[in-house]
């Protein structure tokens, strides 16, 4: 059967389980079968009403030739059974032959299954979907959402009210999720306070209408109804008299009558306002919730509530306000049933803590070409460095939160994974000079949604995300949110939209690791500079991808540190403020320049102004060059922390713990990194350097083997190799690997180092120290190596090796 799924999250899978993408790639298509599926009453639909529908500006016979493909190409991806007539003139779907979550979860409702009717609601109906010159289905789509939104609603207030009855502390959840489907019914808001102050929790009720106003203020230049105004004030009296010891009486029950429906706003313009909304069901990770735009409340029975002009924010700043502010005050009904404390109770620290963790998935790209994969993954990065900036809120780091990309893995085993209590994710569609972005926070703990907006701007503003992010989050991180955290200021450093489209294309070529995708992004970032010399960034990056050419073997040490050395300095006369460009030139300084003085200046100052670049840009070699290895341990074991299903975090955290002789620990990280990826051609590597040391033969040499194999025949790893046959006693074979990477002399300034290992191992020591002067003149040798090395060790008690240890100030 095939399965779709339209609340929250779009998802259609094909019996096998297979993503039918070339169906959600079309939106007409995917909209007439939406429509087909969800509508109301289940029936056939007649070929003229869905003309006026989807193709209202196409004369009629170019509509019906347009309906009439459109369902060829949907019975051609679905199966001819899905996609029914009645007649010549009434379509259909077969609901043997498709299950829709919409019907599905009308049906829970009706049934009195109220639980498993909310499981299916996952967020609005068809969320982050958008059709073109289709008003008429515009219009449907909204009145649909509204209506299947108040039925989700009403659904938690019921079971608020059944679990009340029998005294279930998950009454409280149940209605807080019936306030955040109907944030502006004040008649829900009353319900919600006169059960917190029936179960004792006043402080809760009264954040929970200090939140209530601060919104009506902000966004409708409103005040809460005098019926909400006495309830609050009784409230307040119970808890100075609660707080003095006394006995007190709770306010019985407020009778209110039954909610109407929501009204709905135009949908052209998506206005974000941080308010926390659908904590619901564990979704697949899929296509991201987009609700629809905040409707204009009800006031004081009578009057509208209109938003105050100019209350317009930026993408990224509102993304982040509702997800800083849902991250503290929100917790689930299964939390309450498991015992955990929600916000206002005497278990708040311990909530505030553990919901103080988030990861950011990389936003799917839903543009019709699918050519914004650079785009989406942008956003993301961009939310996890300025996120990273929250004192006191886990972050977790690109890596592991990446690893995710393209994967239909829930949402509660992400967390589960990367021991996070809160996950974002979103999308993005852009068209010509328009973006919509969705962005979406859910639970970990149980896959409900917390909180959830869309917004669809003009591209060029997508400028301003970082100065509103900052005013975001300076508004809302009070003491309320996250204990005492605050923002360190974020900046942006290009106004040139194409300057900042090269450099998010350099950006994700920067992080992929190969020959062509290491210098595409040096491409890029060339681009970049190109339509604007002044992008500070973009330098940045641009020294990134130079300093990593030379492991490559993509062009001779001196020229590339020479190319990363002037892009470093001139992103910091660009900006000296910038942490990425401090954190560039450091790695020249370490790497390039033995300047290990000014590469710890350098560090210090990126650290100074982001503190989680202690973690990044290699630092912790840094800290190896200079011989604090404790040190580097105990920052890359926060690496791990942050990344824990990172490959790369894992293997170089062995390769530290095997530079500090911790073999034994080593090799436990290196293992773990392999179940991870087990054909990473590093912890392969490392671990058979490990195996040598070890005097495990046999299994260095199979690891070395593996390595060699997987690196595409590396000179360095196939140096190693012949290391541990010379020490297995396997000398003929560590003569050929010698006479052989000998032949290929002119290619080896991929890293030379390796002859130097080989040649100390095979006993041909005074070539190993001319070899190991070549490397130290031209830097080619990275200086942790020189430093900490055990291949090495045969070589330390040589008079020379201390000179010139000396010679390089270590």
């Amino acid at each position: 059967m095939i399965h779709l799924r339209t609340l929250g999250s779009l998802d259609l899978r094909a019996e096998d389980g297979r993503e039918l993408r070339s169906v959600l790639a079309q939106p007409k298509r995917f909209a007439l079968l939406a429509y087909l599926a969800a509508a109301s009453p289940a029936s056939f639909h007649r070929r003229d009403s869905l003309l006026a529908l989807f193709w209202p500006e196409s004369s009629e016979d170019a509509a019906r030739a347009a309906l009439r493909t459109a369902l060829s190409v949907l019975r051609r991806s679905l199966g001819e059974e899905v996609v029914i007539g009645r007649g010549s003139e009434e379509i259909g779907i077969n609901s043997e032959r498709l299950w829709c979550d919409v019907p599905a979860f009308e049906q829970a409702l009706a049934a009195g299954t109220l639980e498993q009717g909310l499981e299916l609601y996952r967020g609005d109906l068809l969320t982050g979907f958008y059709v073109e010159d289709a008003p008429a289905f515009e219009r449907w789509l909204e009145e649909r959402r509204a209506e299947l939104r108040q039925k989700a609603a009403e659904a938690a207030w019921r079971l608020a009210e059944r679990a009340e009855e029998k005294g279930n502390p998950a009454a409280v959840q149940w209605a807080q999720q019936g306030v955040v489907l109907a944030p502006d019914d004040e008649a829900a808001l009353r319900r919600l306070l006169a059960l917190l102050d029936r179960g004792g929790d006043r402080a809760g009720a009264l954040r929970a209408y200090e939140e209530f106003a601060q919104r009506l203020r902000e966004q409708y230049e409103a005040e809460p109804s005098p019926e909400t105004v006495a309830l609050i004030q009784s409230i307040r009296v119970r808890e100075r008299v609660q707080q003095q010891h006394l006995p007190c009486t709770p306010v019985e029950p407020v009778k209110e009558p039954a909610a109407e429906p929501i009204a709905t706003a135009p949908h052209a313009l998506r206005m974000p306002d941080g308010e926390a909304a659908e904590p619901l069901v564990p979704p697949k990770h899929a296509v991201p919730h987009e609700p629809k735009t905040r409707p204009s409340p009800p006031f004081a029975g009578n009057g509208r509530r209109t938003m105050r002009p100019g209350r317009v924010l930026t993408v990224a700043a509102a993304v982040l306000l509702g997800v800083l502010g849902t991250l503290y005050v929100t917790t689930s009904p299964s939390d309450a049933r498991q015992g955990i404390a929600s916000p206002g109770t005497s278990g708040s620290d311990s909530a505030a803590v553990s919901l103080s963790s988030i990861v950011v998935l990389p936003f799917v790209d839903m543009s019709a070409e699918g050519d914004q994969e650079y785009f989406g993954d942008g956003i993301a990065e961009e939310l996890i460095n300025v996120l990273t900036r929250v004192e006191g809120l886990q972050v977790v780091a690109r890596t592991s939160s990446f690893a995710f990309k393209g994967s239909s893995t829930d949402v509660r085993e992400i967390g589960r994974r990367l021991g996070v209590r809160t996950v974002l994710e979103g999308s993005v569609r852009k068209s010509a000079n328009r973006v919509r972005i969705t962005a979406q926070l859910i639970s970990a703990e149980n896959g409900y949604h917390l909180w959830s907006e869309t917004y669809e701007r003009e591209v060029s503003d997508i400028f301003a995300i970082q100065d509103e992010i900052s005013k975001a989050i300076a508004n809302a991180l009070t003491g309320s949110f996250l204990g005492t955290g605050q923002l360190r200021g974020a900046k942006h450093v290009t106004e040139n939209l194409a300057a900042y489209d090269h450099y998010l294309r350099g950006l994700h070529f920067l992080n992929q690791g190969s020959v062509e995708a290491l210098q595409k992004a040096a491409g890029y970032f060339e681009q970049a500079i190109a339509a604007d010399s002044g992008y500070a960034l973009a330098y940045a990056g641009l020294s990134d991808a130079y300093i990593q050419f030379p492991t490559l073997g993509v062009m001779p040490a001196t020229e590339a540190h020479a190319r990363a050395r002037t892009a470093a300095r001139r992103a910091l006369e660009m900006d000296g403020t910038l942490a990425e460009a401090h954190a560039a030139l450091a790695r020249v300084q370490l790497e390039g320049d033995w300047d290990f003085r000014g590469a710890g200046r350098s560090y210090q100052r990126a650290i100074e102004l982001n503190p989680h670049f202690a973690t990044r840009f290699r630092y912790p070699f840094y800290l190896v060059t200079v011989g604090q290895l404790d040190e580097a341990i105990e920052v890359m074991q926060q690496t791990v922390a942050l990344d824990p299903i990172s490959v790369t975090a894992r293997s170089r955290l062995g390769l530290i713990l095997y530079f500090d002789g911790k073999y034994d620990q080593a090799v436990e990280q290196l293992r773990r990194a392999l179940e991870l990826a087990p054909a990473d051609p590093f912890a392969h590597w490392y671990l058979g350097l490990i195996y040598i040391q070890q005097r495990r033969f046999d299994e260095g040499i199979e690891a070395l083997q593996t390595a060699v194999t997987l690196s595409g025949g590396s000179p360095l790893v196939r140096a190693t190799l012949g290391c541990a046959y010379a020490r297995a006693g396997r000398r003929q074979e560590a003569l050929r690997i010698r006479d052989e990477l000998l032949s290929r002399e002119s290619q080896l300034y991929l890293r030379p180092q390796g002859m130097v290992f080989l040649l100390s191992d095979l006993g041909e020591r005074d070539e190993a120290f001319r070899w190991l002067e070549a490397t130290i003149a031209d830097r080619s040798l990275l200086p942790f190596v020189l430093a900490s090395e055990p291949l090495l060790d045969p070589l330390r008690s040589d008079p020379r090796f201390a000179r010139l240890l000396t010679k390089a100030g270590l």
